[in-house]
């Protein structure tokens, strides 16, 4: 069992025992050691410690850790997750950027999360600034601070967890003397809401791209520091030229160069851009805007229609493309078999292997169906050697195997047979997330060997008329032959997730699904009598960009909490556990998601008026947001409740995604008319646009298609370099 601070005494040390390790072997201590010139911590945090809760949150040393020697390295990173540290540990995105950074020369990557609001409040009273957790350093000191957004109720804590590092929350009033603000993950593919606070935006897989980012950064930091130690004593200061120095000195070991020009993107538009200041911000800005996949708010503009919609979103200058293209990349990179091992529980508190990324079902609802497209597979062969590997450095019994789809993987039957030879009944394998047929309920029974308690189905609608409109193509006899053999194989518990105010859901469809739930009780009750139990919980649709359900609206409140109302009330006859989401937290969610660049007064207003972990029911006031709106004038209806035009622009419409505009409109008819698309994984390819990325699986698709229709293949000479993606308009 890995060792866990119950009380401040412990956590702080456990904490000096890892960070300054015994020179006695076998013992368990973090992969890297500190390095003889590491500098001691700068925030003083002991006094602060014993007095709030969970004190292991901020002190850092975890197993697998690495501290490196902060004056030995010339680029600092801060990775942030802005939620409690409790919820970020369980984030890869983080850990394999943590990874990444640290494994290059002279570069360093530490982390930091939001403060929960007990110690908020004394970092406030005593002026404590918000550090990291692997040198105490403030966040301040860092040369780029990178947010990881994955969803939309943190947006007030990033906004908190940059006031509170002393850095300035509006992106207008920073300087040279900030770090860089950057965001990625999927919540910043609809990036404006947040224009007003972050530099730069990474869209899409970041494996590759942070390696440019900050490559680019430091590149700008050594011909900047050049600029100040040549400048003459008139116009620079004493003090600026001797830290020009002091970091210049570091800076002589490396070889990279340094241009004065910068060619702009592949592209008609493509010119040579003269760089003449390379001290200033701006300068960093365009070096940045160069990089596949990045997106400064800075160098684009919006435009409005009378009627307040989006017009367009326009590049202020000729040489930028018209819409960014994400990133992506063309195979899985190698799993992280060293992840940091939290001192405390945190919400996934086991190992973890990305089996699959990307999902072809096709579900109308699901943006991460749509945005992690082309779909990427792992090898059973490197999924259990990773495992191997993660069972060694981390000590876990436990491990995961995340995909959106897990059970669609192709070789999914040899992967669980793969870890069953390895580790017998040793290792407990979670599937995250499985489709709804009897096909997953036997892989489940293949890799849950440890006694089986609580399975969970996804019908989303209660109705397979509903069902086939949103493209979830499951029928309720593949429902009800996946209860049956998971009942029948020892499963005591049934959890089954819908959603509620889907496009054309009626009464009709809320009915189905407590006729669903009471055939399933009833199965339940043939293998387990009383034991059986089963539950219904319920998520309120809502409309997410770049989806084909950017055409539809949020359902109205009093609508969603009457139909929550009947569940509530017909469920509980039947003996079925219910919860629900509230429908003004939904409706918040779906301003944010699909805001524009006017969202900003009323987030930072928000924030001002005390919004702070709004994905948190205790710490989420719907009154305080709607103050917020009413003082900056922003309408919550016209984001939620307004029917878009089947033509018209979105606020991320000049964000590529890959998958075209005119494929999502076509999926939206396709809902009016009750039309289902295959999956495109086991049928021909459907040319949503991703074909056009060079993906292999898609092309070979794509060729069945033409072959289907008695045309030629498709010619691969002929096709776009992904590297040339982002200067697509």
């Amino acid at each position: 069992m890995r060792q866990r601070p119950q009380n401040f005494t412990q956590a702080y040390s456990i904490l000096c025992v890892s960070v300054f390790p015994p020179s006695t072997t076998g013992d368990r201590r973090p992969t890297t050691d500190p390095l003889p010139c590491m500098t001691m911590p700068t925030v003083n945090i002991d006094h602060i410690l014993p007095r709030v809760q969970k004190p292991a949150r901020y002190t850092g040393g975890e197993w697998n850790s690495t501290t490196k020697a902060w004056d030995a390295c010339d680029l600092r990173i801060a990775l942030a997750y802005p939620d409690l540290y409790d919820i970020g540990m369980s984030n890869m995105g983080i850990g394999i950027l943590y990874d990444i950074i640290n494994r290059r020369d002279g570069m360093l990557a530490e982390r930091v999360y939001a403060p929960w609001t007990d110690l908020e409040q004394i970092m406030r009273d005593e002026n404590v600034p918000l550090w990291s957790l692997e040198t105490r350093h403030p966040i301040s000191e860092f040369d780029i601070l990178g947010f990881s957004l994955s969803y939309e109720g943190t947006y007030t804590n990033i906004l908190n967890m940059l006031d509170l590092a002393g850095i300035p929350v509006l992106a207008a009033d920073r300087n040279e003397t900030h770090p860089l603000i950057i965001c990625g993950g999927s919540g910043a593919l609809n990036p404006d809401a947040l224009a007003d606070f972050i530099d730069v935006f990474v869209m899409g897989d970041g494996e590759e791209a942070i390696l440019d980012v900050v490559d680019t950064v430091r590149n700008w930091k050594q011909s900047h520091v050049g600029a100040l130690l040549a400048a003459p004593s008139s116009s620079t200061s004493n003090a600026a030229r001797d830290s020009a120095k002091s970091v210049g000195s570091r800076h002589s070991e490396q070889s990279e160069e340094s241009s004065s020009t910068i060619t702009a993107p592949t592209g008609d538009s493509a010119t040579e851009t003269p760089i003449h200041d390379n001290s200033s911000r701006i300068d960093l800005m365009r070096r940045l805007q160069k990089i596949w996949g990045t997106y400064n708010p800075r160098f684009y503009e919006p435009v409005y229609n009378e009627d307040g919609s989006i017009k367009i979103v326009a590049p202020t200058e000729d040489w930028l493309p018209k819409r960014v293209t994400k990133r992506f990349v063309q195979q899985l990179p190698p799993p992280l078999t060293k992840p940091i091992v939290p001192f405390l529980q945190t919400v996934h508190d086991r190992m973890a292997i990305e089996i699959q990324r990307g999902c072809t079902q096709g579900c109308r609802f699901c943006q991460a169906g749509i945005i992690y497209r082309p779909r990427l597979e792992r090898d059973p062969e490197e999924v259990v050697a990773a495992a191997k590997e993660l069972r060694e450095n981390t000590g876990y019994d436990e491990l995961s195997l995340v995909s959106l789809s897990t059970t669609d993987h192709s070789r999914i039957v040899e992967i669980a047979e793969g870890l069953r030879e390895e580790f017998g009944d040793d290792l407990t394998i979670s599937l995250p997330s499985m489709r709804v047929d009897s096909f997953s309920v036997r892989i489940s029974e293949l890799v849950a060997q440890r006694g089986k308690h609580s399975i969970t189905f996804a019908p989303e609608a209660g109705t397979e008329r509903l069902r086939m409109t949103i493209n979830k193509i499951v029928t309720d006899d593949d429902l009800f032959t996946a209860v049956d053999n998971a009942f029948a194989q020892g499963w005591t518990n049934v959890k089954m997730y819908f959603m509620v105010g889907q496009p054309t859901e009626t009464h009709e469809d809320i009915e189905g699904i407590v006729a669903l739930a009471k055939k399933v009780k009833e199965i339940g009750r043939r293998y387990h009598g009383g034991r059986a139990r089963v539950r219904v919980s319920t998520s309120n649709f809502i409309p997410k960009a770049h989806t084909p359900f950017q055409y539809a609206v949020q359902e109205q409140p009093g609508i969603l909490r009457a139909r929550h109302h009947y569940l509530r009330d017909h469920l509980k006859k039947i003996g079925v556990q219910f919860t629900w989401e509230d429908p003004e937290h939904s409706l918040l969610e779906a301003v944010l998601s699909r805001g524009d660049r006017r969202l900003g007064k009323a987030i930072h207003r928000a924030w001002e008026l005390g919004a702070r972990f709004d994905a948190w029911h205790e710490h989420y006031d719907w009154n305080r947001w709607l103050q917020a709106f009413e003082e900056t004038g922003v309408d919550p209806a016209f984001y939620a409740y307004r029917q878009p035009e089947p033509f018209g622009h979105f606020p991320w419409s000049h964000i590529n995604i890959g998958v075209t505009e005119s494929y999502l409109r076509a999926e939206w008819m396709r809902t009016l008319n009750a039309q289902t698309t295959a999956d495109c994984h086991k049928d021909p390819c459907n040319v949503c646009g991703v074909q056009n990325q060079n993906a292999e699986d898609c092309l070979d698709r794509l060729d069945l298609k033409l072959e289907a229709a008695g045309k030629p293949k498709k010619p691969r000479e002929g096709l776009i370099r992904p590297i040339e993606m982002f200067s697509i308009t």
